[in-house]
């Protein structure tokens, strides 16, 4: 292992094996497809997830009635209930793979041109971006609707698609009938929804506005929308100074 470490550090002076960028995206895509890239070699699982896999199927087949959450809490009893010498098993054959793995990866990176890696460490540093700003935000309305913060309501299609059955067919089948069928409802039947979907809207703003204003009294400006965090904090402190 230690020659491992050696000849990454020599070879790649940027990347030491526990640095390396692994470029792999939670997305659809990885960050290589994304970008046109080769694909780096794939990451080895570890000792517990090899047991796993190996033992899933067993599983199954002795309590085929089992839902997913329930095949891996048995596993993993199996996995705490096994003996340090077949844990050691498990774990030797996952070292192995790391092994082969570093070294796969060092001529990766030694085969990359060094620009194609920095673009590829960017991307990933922006969608980590993205991910955490889509955590944070998940976050606030979680943290919103505790407080009473005003449903958003539903636009028109939303509501049509309500009222919409059409059985037996696929979640795409579905969506591509019901955007078919949007798109050719009469004029007047559709002013239905759009009217419906404006007065809740209308409705949704006023007590949006309102639960903002409680919150900024509070002084819960992460809770607000841009625009509204901004005038808060410029006027409501005036206005408590003038009523002091």
């Amino acid at each position: 292992m230690a020659l491992v470490r050696v000849c990454c550090v020599s070879a790649v002076r940027l990347y030491a094996p526990t640095q390396v960028p692994r470029f792999v995206s939670s997305y659809k895509k990885t960050i290589a497809e994304k970008l046109g890239l080769p694909e780096p070699p794939k990451k080895p699982i570890s000792n517990y997830f090899h047991f796993l896999e190996h033992h899933r199927e067993d599983v199954l087949k002795e309590f085929p009635d089992l839902r997913q959450k329930e095949v891996i809490t048995k596993l993993s009893h199996l996995w705490q209930n096994l003996s340090p010498a077949e844990k050691e098993e498990w774990t030797q054959k996952s070292e192995r793979e790391k092994a082969a793995y570093d070294i796969q990866y060092i001529n990766y990176v030694k085969m990359m041109n060094p620009k194609d890696l920095n673009k590829m460490k960017k991307l990933e540093k922006k969608l980590k971006n993205k991910k955490q700003q889509k955590y944070i935000r998940r976050r606030k309305n979680i943290e919103g609707e505790k407080l009473g913060k005003p449903k958003l309501p539903n636009s028109p299609f939303m509501m049509f698609l309500e009222l919409l059955k059409i059985p037996e067919l696929s979640r795409k089948e579905f969506s591509l009938e019901a955007g078919r069928r949007w798109q050719s409802l009469p004029e007047d039947e559709k002013k239905v929804f759009l009217e419906k979907a404006r007065k809740e809207r209308d409705q949704y703003e006023r007590e949006l506005t309102e639960w903002e204003a409680k919150m900024a009294k509070e002084g819960r400006y992460d809770l607000l929308r841009s625009k509204q965090k901004i005038m808060y904090k410029l006027f409501l402190p005036r206005h408590q100074d003038q009523q002091t």
